[in-house]
């Protein structure tokens, strides 16, 4: 069989947010249950492609660290990498996690799940959700009425699945009615966030797996060996070819301003 030719990806445009972009710290929680080299390849992103310049850590789960954290005024965002465990939150650190999104305002009191089955779980016994998992096959749609007005309106409209089946979406019909779905197929979202008071509790269907070779290969793109060179390049392009909406995806919610009103029915007519 002929093979097909491969779709010429949409261009993604740089993100303009016409109001305060994320002025704080980030925090990446990198306690024992996150996969193993997953708040590294998370480092790597924020710092490297998104030029977040003060990235902070947690580094478990009890009382005290999560506390120094979210008591943190400079904290923008705490950020959640894709996990094989449940952290064992004590009653405090709950607390604390949930008045960090209450109070949220603008661009702080975001918490931010990425792409494992885990995390839904862990969203649902910390804010009381009752979301489910759920996977379509991509590509996945823009959701016009939910990006309107945010940083991620200027996106493509479609997404390509990408990375590892473990990064299940969220079925809509069972997220609540303050959500919104950014990005969303067949009833499958993708790329979500839930107001909660004053921030918002976001999540993105994906594990950036495919990026784990991407520090190796910057060494090697300046390599004085011009064919290993060559050879980087190709692949760190292919890679930005696969990656690029995903990760403006994933910017986007972190820079986006506060979670605005849609119609009721909006909601309901993803794709």
């Amino acid at each position: 069989d002929d093979e097909e030719e491969e779709e010429e990806p949409e261009e993604v445009p740089e993100i303009d947010v016409n109001d305060d972009p994320p002025a704080g710290s980030v925090y990446v929680y990198r306690g024992r249950e996150t996969n193993s080299g997953a708040s590294e390849l998370l480092t790597f992103i924020l710092a490297g492609g998104m030029e977040v310049e003060d990235v902070k850590y947690i580094e478990d789960s009890s009382d005290a660290e999560m506390r120094k954290a979210l008591w943190d005024e400079e904290c923008a965002a705490v950020i959640f990498p894709p996990m094989h465990d449940i952290p064992d939150f004590g009653p405090n650190a709950v607390k604390d996690l949930r008045a960090f999104v209450s109070n949220g305002f603008k661009n702080s009191g975001t918490i931010l799940f990425l792409g494992s089955s885990v995390e839904v779980h862990v969203m649902n016994n910390m804010f009381g959700y009752e979301l489910q998992q759920d996977y379509k096959p991509g590509p996945y749609y823009r959701n016009e009425r939910a990006v309107k007005g945010t940083a991620l309106e200027m996106l493509p409209t479609r997404v390509n699945e990408l990375g590892q089946t473990q990064s299940l979406g969220v079925l809509q019909a069972s997220m609540p009615p303050e959500s919104h779905s950014f990005y969303d197929s067949f009833g499958s979202s993708v790329a979500m966030c839930v107001r909660y008071d004053l921030g918002r509790v976001c999540y993105l269907a994906q594990d950036f797996t495919p990026l784990q070779a991407m520090p190796d290969l910057e060494v090697q793109l300046e390599s004085e060996d011009e064919e290993e060179a060559f050879e980087a390049e190709r692949k760190l392009e292919a890679l930005a070819r696969k990656t690029d909406t995903w990760l403006a995806m994933m910017q986007g919610i972190l820079d986006t301003p506060a979670m605005t009103e849609i119609a009721p029915e909006g909601f309901w007519d993803g794709y």
